[in-house]
């Protein structure tokens, strides 16, 4: 209906309910409805222009829609249209419209009340209207009382369009709803020739083509508002909405197939009334069937979807996690790798540091490379994620300040810079120190040299550290050694792994030598502690 429309520079916005909400996409059938409407009236204008009584009434021997009732629904056609339409013009005319058509109808109610004639209903085609034999209490060209009420409830949705608040949304959409359902009546009602119900009370005289026009009106009023009630439901994008629409339009199609299978049976007097009100009954009851088993059909087509979508998550899951272990196995190997080579430099630092007590320069250097190695260590950690981070076991002594004491010590690691490195660091403090390549040789070595002390790298060839203790703690003899674990790896697991194999404490490589020498004062031969 844009052509009832000049855009200007300065049109306000549409409302912030049309253009954030999805019902924008309604509109085109709302104009569709609009232009439905329009069409049918002047098409019923055309057939009293040229006394058609097809275009009059749509079926012999039915009420023909009134002259005034035809341009009333034009009227509400175009308002419906320009409904849909932004600018400011639009909205005057649609109002005005509205309020034409509904002062018609109360101007009309207003005679029927005082039995007077105004001669309002002759206004179009006079002579052709006064041959109308328009039923019980009416006069020629007067339109019927449910017609009158309807075009009232559509006037007053046309009207509230734009409703705002809460109460003037809720009529809105109880009048459409109302005026809706008693189309769709009338039009059951002829489908299915029904006359006893279109020839009483409210639903009197009201014409095929007028219950045509209202249900396009009425329709195109709740689809205009698909932000409200209902509407806004059986309009959504939700499971429920779309299978909803498809059990609708299921429905009504079968119910168009056993209307125009009533009909030629009426027509050709097939059957009498009898046989009638069975096959509706029987009718009715197969097309609720056929929806039940449509909406069950499309709820198991869901279920399967359902299903394998979700396997298809499970199988994603399961990948993501087997993606998530190994990648915490690269870490902790990367880890491994990364402070396996910093060991010999840190040792190497800390001999430096004590052979610098009378050369400043030599100390100063020896200070700022171990700075430089705590931050590669920090680095370190961040690279590989905070479980494999240098934290070194709980309880771990701190060093006491101790007159110097001699240990034999066993230092057993594949890394052999590692080994010499720790070796030469604790014989500068005047320990007796033997150093073994793998497990094998530290069991062997540990049975002849009886260490008071083992530090035990736990990752090493032919005999790890942790089945080298094992081993070790099942002597008599090395029950009371102090077994020391060195390992790359920091996590809880890991340390729960030396604890179990009877590991005395837990040191993270490179080892920080305070922590070294609280072990060591924790091992002394007399007063130690296990």
């Amino acid at each position: 209906m844009g052509v009832f429309c000049a855009h200007s520079a300065d049109t306000p916005a549409r409302s912030s309910w049309a253009a954030a909400d999805s019902t924008r996409s309604y509109f085109t059938a709302v104009r569709i409805a609009g232009v439905l409407a329009f069409g049918l009236a002047v098409l019923i204008l055309l057939g009293w222009a040229g006394d058609i009584t097809i275009l009059k009434s749509g079926l012999s021997g039915q009420r023909a829609t009134q002259p005034l009732t035809a341009v009333c629904f034009a009227v509400c056609g175009i308002c419906l249209g320009l409904s849909t339409e932004s600018c400011v013009l639009c909205r005057v005319l649609q109002r005005a419209g509205a309020s034409l058509v509904l002062i018609f109808g109360g101007a009309t109610v207003w005679q029927n009340a005082l039995d007077v004639d105004w001669g309002l209903d002759r206004f179009l085609f006079s002579d052709s209207i006064v041959h109308e034999q328009p039923g019980e209490y009416l006069r020629p060209g007067r339109p019927a009382g449910g017609t009158l009420i309807a075009l009232t409830l559509l006037c007053l949705c046309l009207l509230l369009t734009e409703a705002r608040t809460a109460a003037a949304r809720s009529l809105y959409i109880w009048f459409a709803t109302v005026g809706a359902l008693l189309a769709a009546t009338l039009l059951l009602a002829y489908a299915f020739s029904l006359d006893s119900l279109y020839a009483m009370g409210f639903y009197a005289h009201v014409g095929l083509i007028s219950s045509i026009e209202l249900a396009a009106l009425f329709y195109g009023a709740l689809l205009r508002r698909a932000d409200l009630g209902w509407v806004h439901l059986l309009a959504g994008a939700s499971v429920g909405a779309v299978s909803a629409r498809r059990i609708l339009l299921w429905t009504g199609s079968l119910l168009v197939i056993l209307a125009v299978i009533v009909r030629v049976g009426t027509v050709a007097a097939l059957y009498g009334a009898g046989f009638e009100v069975t096959l509706l009954t029987v009718g009715s009851l197969g097309v609720l069937l056929a929806a039940l088993l449509a909406h069950a059909r499309r709820l198991n087509a869901l279920e399967t979807i359902r299903n394998n979508v979700a396997s298809d998550l499970r199988a994603v899951e399961t990948e993501l996690v087997r993606a998530s272990h190994g990648k915490d196995e690269l870490l902790a190997a990367l880890a491994h790798e990364l402070r396996n080579p910093l060991t010999p430099l840190r040792n190497g630092i800390e001999i430096v540091r004590q052979m610098s007590s009378s050369n400043p320069a030599l100390a100063r250097t020896a200070d700022m490379m171990a700075r430089q190695i705590i931050h590669l260590m920090r680095l370190v950690d961040d690279v590989v994620g905070k479980q494999f981070g240098a934290q070194e076991a709980q309880g771990t002594p701190e060093p006491q300040p101790v007159e110097p004491w001699q240990l034999r010590i066993l230092v057993a690691d594949d890394n052999s810079d590692g080994a010499a490195s720790l070796a030469m660091l604790l014989q500068a403090e005047g320990h007796v120190v033997l150093t073994a390549p793998d497990g094998r040789m530290a069991v062997e070595l540990a049975e002849l040299f009886r260490p008071e002390v083992i530090l035990m790298d736990v990752a090493m060839p032919h005999v790890d550290g942790l089945e080298a203790t094992r081993q070790i703690r099942a002597q008599p003899w090395g029950v009371d050694v102090r077994i020391v674990a060195l390992t790359a790896w920091g996590q809880e697991a890991e340390r729960r792994r030396t604890q179990e194999a009877g590991m005395d404490f837990h040191l993270v490589k490179p080892v920080d030598p305070r922590a070294l020498a609280g072990v060591l004062a924790a091992g002394r031969p007399f007063g130690s502690q296990r």
